[in-house]
């Protein structure tokens, strides 16, 4: 199999093996708050690892880290957290949710598509996308109840679509590190090469003189 086959059946993932990504899956929906905070910190650590994460992970990251911040400062005060500052939490995780939607979308060609079309074929409704553009662009944010029910809706899209599709259908594939052994070799065998170049190149320059 040549690398380019390689390339295009396997990708690179900030996760260790699939026993941790199936980890992380089973804490992200789990309905203990602490399970869910292990989930998102491990998510956290996911993204610094990659420069981009697998866009079904950066979205999750998004929703789960709006869902704990609401728990956690209502469990400790609710009034240290205003109803629009949970607005906005909200607001922005479902614009970054459908922003990343037509992005991946413009990657598959189909970029001249409306983003109502687009979430169409992802079975996303409507209502979300006009909540997005309320959210983006009105000057008064969408009700609350709305954005929780939105984000309730994304974070169940985003179970079907991404972490049961994935857990169904990806496995592990390990690169095996050279041994020592091995490493040696290859740098004997490219020594050898640039040797083999040079003694050609100085045989050659001889050749032009005589």
């Amino acid at each position: 199999m040549t690398s380019n086959t390689l390339d295009s059946c396997y990708s690179h993932v900030p996760w260790y093996s699939m026993e941790e990504w199936n980890l992380v899956y089973s804490l992200v929906y789990s309905s203990n708050i602490e399970d869910m905070k292990k989930a998102y910190r491990r998510l956290f650590v996911w993204k610094t690892k990659v420069e981009d994460l697998p866009a079904g992970v950066e979205c999750t990251l998004g929703i789960l880290q709006v869902r704990l911040r609401e728990m956690e400062l209502s469990a400790l005060d609710q009034r240290i957290i205003s109803h629009e500052d949970l607005q906005l939490m909200y607001s922005t995780a479902i614009i970054r949710f459908l922003n990343m939607i037509a992005e991946l979308e413009q990657g598959q060609g189909r970029s001249q598509s409306t983003l109502y079309y687009k979430a169409q074929g992802m079975d996303i409704p409507s209502w979300i996308v006009n909540l997005r553009h309320d959210a983006a662009h009105s000057s008064v944010l969408p009700p609350l109840h709305l954005l929780k029910s939105a984000a309730e809706f994304i974070f169940a899209w985003l179970n079907d679509y991404y972490w049961k599709n994935e857990a169904e259908h990806t496995f592990d594939y390990y690169i095996q590190p050279l041994s020592s052994v091995g490493i040696y070799r290859r740098s004997v065998r490219h020594i050898l090469s640039l040797l083999n170049i040079y003694l050609q190149l100085v045989h050659d320059t001889r050749a032009d003189l005589t």
